[in-house]
């Protein structure tokens, strides 16, 4: 049960630091970004 919970915020955690490395990284690394997505 924990595990899944964990998983979860992981996950979570690992979306907004995602949309914050792209709004940054378009800001200053443009090629980059476009190849992580």
């Amino acid at each position: 049960m924990w595990q899944a919970i964990f998983l979860t915020i992981v996950a979570t955690a690992g979306n907004n630091v995602g949309k914050v490395l792209q709004k940054k990284g378009t800001q200053f690394l443009p090629p980059f970004s476009l190849k992580l997505k």
